[in-house]
């Protein structure tokens, strides 16, 4: 039966009258819609000016972000409004979608600068408190002082516990926050209310941001809560590298409760480990047997992994195999190079009529330990008793300086872990993810598809403390190879400049090379035995024993043929490099990145000399005193 031409006509203009009020809405929704983009950019301004005030001028920038955050959450609930408003847009398809994906972003966006404007208060808070006692020292404050700051800091706790909810909640809105494709070319205020605040610079500072806010909220909860945290403090000593830092010669325990410390002290690592000789034979890593230097693995050798977490992992197990006091949840390592920034802060201290400054701390403390303490009639397992006056006259000293010079500690704090010079890991999970936020966990860099990597982790084995006298560079070159992929190679040249001495001999050391999986050995050259081929991390590494003698220069290779993504890459005509320091590596190592494509490079960072422009190969030289980042794009 066929439907009647006038039933037909009805149905048309019909469907006609619905796409035509439909187009209305739409259209009527149109500036609404451009308003609220606006206003988000004005937003996302305010917001990136509140962000550079704090990168420039830190605490002092507070109060001026403040205003500035007020004013991104006044225009932001301006745009709320607007788009709320438009509910007839719900009944027409794709335009409801384009109004929930503006609404996700604009209350997503309203959650962050909540989070971030209570952050700002907190600072703001700081500021005024440092304003008012920055000349005095805690410990000359009144108890009522010291309780108004203990206020402060539970204040503080509670707005950043809601600071990170409101992250949060602004996360999952955000996420949701996705402008229907088909009508991003028909209303580009969509898409640009899309991305208002998805842009690079704001994910990074809110990436940032989250992990400040954890990191102090863990800090402030299991450092300032009754119940206390018992803290593993490794002393790495760099002069004697080791992949996890350096040698673990001392320990100390640290308990901290309601904010302040309750317990502290300090021993030699030989005292546990001599408790249970005989009682455990654990076979140690294969190097430590071939060039004999011990039989059985004990806690003083237990930091082999050149990722922190996995090295402290170890040294917990065997802190616990060999009765270790206490129940330790965080492990913090330091080296030498810290405590001179330290002492730089505080000054000279001197303890049993020794006088320790930042220039001598390293070899003082040494010759304390080594030699001194016979002449001084210091019993063998007393001789590093010293550490736990000096520590505790470097923490008194802290008490004593003037509140405003804690900004110099905190960056003296900041310069040693993106130097790897302190390294902190915790069993407990939400204080290890607030680590790994802040990049003080000291991790092998998780692997990036088609990112090139490299990492050169030295093990002293037998040298005494040489690493204080090696003066080392490391060149990375690549080449095309005749099978269309490219070879690589690693030069480590290293300069032993010391003499034979009590303290420094030949440099012994087990090296090895990390390179991303799928990384082939070719062959090493100037190497005393052959290479292990080895798979750690996930990653291919390659690891070897040489030596260089007091006043000579020696020179190590490792010629590989690259991983096949990283080959796939740089045909598709981008290459990125990843070059992780060394855990407590003690002084930097000039670095030369010398690579040939056999295609013309278009841009790199860093960028070459202008001079080296214009042709096929990228050669940079830097160093390593923190971790470096390279990227090419090639024709391709």
């Amino acid at each position: 039966m066929r439907a009647s031409p006038t039933i037909l006509k009805t149905v048309l203009v019909l469907i006609l009258v619905v796409v035509a009020l439909g187009a209305l809405v739409v259209l009527r929704s149109i500036p609404a819609l451009a308003t609220a983009a606006r206003e988000a950019s004005i937003a996302q301004d305010a917001l990136v000016r509140a962000s550079d005030l704090w990168e420039v001028q830190g605490i002092a920038g507070a109060h001026t972000a403040i205003v500035e955050l007020t004013r991104a959450r006044t225009t932001l609930a301006r745009a709320s409004e607007r788009i709320e408003a438009q509910v007839f847009l719900s009944y027409v398809p794709i335009a409801g979608s384009v109004r929930v994906a503006a609404m996700n972003a604009t209350r997503g966006a309203e959650h962050w600068v909540r989070g971030g404007h209570l952050l700002a208060t907190i600072a703001a808070d700081v500021d005024r408190l440092g304003t008012r006692f920055g000349g005095r020292s805690f410990r000359s404050l009144s108890d009522a002082e010291q309780a108004q700051i203990t206020a402060l800091v539970g204040s503080a706790a509670l707005r950043l516990r809601t600071a990170n909810a409101a992250f949060a909640a602004g996360d999952a809105l955000l996420a949701q926050a996705r402008c229907p494709r088909a009508v991003r070319r028909i209303v580009p205020q969509c898409a640009s209310l899309d991305g208002a605040l998805g842009s690079p610079t704001i994910v990074a500072q809110r990436e940032q941001l989250r992990g400040v806010t954890q990191t102090a909220t863990a800090l402030v909860d299991s450092l300032g809560g009754a119940e206390p945290t018992s803290i593993l403090l490794l002393f790495l000593n760099n002069t004697e590298l080791r992949p996890g830092g350096g040698f673990l010669g001392t320990y100390g325990l640290a308990e901290v409760a309601g904010g302040s410390l309750t317990r502290f002290t300090t021993d030699d690592v030989y005292n546990l480990d001599r408790e249970v000789v005989g009682e455990i034979q654990i076979a140690p890593p294969a190097p430590f047997r071939e060039q004999g230097i011990v039989q059985y693995w004990y806690l003083r050798d237990a930091n082999w992994s050149p990722d922190f977490a996995e090295s402290s992992r170890t040294v917990l197990d065997f802190y616990e195999r060999e009765h270790g006091p206490g129940n330790p949840e965080v492990v913090v390592g330091f080296t030498p190079t810290l405590a001179a920034a330290l002492l730089m802060i505080t000054g000279p201290i001197t303890v049993e009529g020794v006088r320790f400054d930042a220039g001598n701390i390293a070899d003082e403390l040494e010759y304390q330990v080594e030699k001194a303490y016979a002449t001084r009639g210091i019993p063998q397992p007393r001789r590093k008793d010293i550490i736990a006056p000096l520590s505790t006259a470097v923490i008194d000293r802290f008490y004593d300086i003037p509140l405003r010079e804690l900004t110099r500690v905190l960056g003296a704090l900041r310069a040693a872990v993106a130097e790897r010079q302190l390294m902190a890991y915790s069993t407990n999970e939400t204080f290890q993810h607030a680590f790994e936020q802040i990049a003080v966990a000291g991790r092998v860099a998780p692997i990036v598809h088609g990112e090139d990597f490299l990492m050169v982790v030295d093990a002293n084995l037998g040298a005494l403390k040489t690493d204080s006298v090696m003066d080392r560079r490391t060149t990375y070159a690549i080449t095309p190879d005749a099978a269309g992929g490219y070879t690589g190679t690693v030069t480590l040249t290293y300069r032993n400049t010391g003499t034979f001495t009590w303290k420094t001999t030949r440099y012994q050391t087990y090296t090895r090379v990390y390179f991303p999986p799928g990384t082939r050995l070719y062959r090493v050259t100037g190497a005393a035995t052959s290479a292990d081929v080895l798979e750690e991390l996930d990653r291919a590494a390659f690891g070897t024993f040489w030596s260089i003698e007091p006043g000579q220069t020696a020179s190590l290779t490792f010629t590989v043929g690259l991983a096949p993504e990283i080959v796939a890459r740089i045909r598709a005509g981008e290459y990125a490099l990843h070059v992780q320091k060394q855990l407590g590596l003690p002084s930097p190592t000039t670095l030369t990145v010398d690579h040939e494509f056999g295609i013309p490079v278009e841009t790199a960072s860093p960028a070459e000399v202008p001079a080296a422009w214009g042709d096929g190969r990228y050669t940079v030289e830097t160093d390593l005193r923190v971790d470096q980042r390279f990227r090419v794009r090639v024709a391709p």
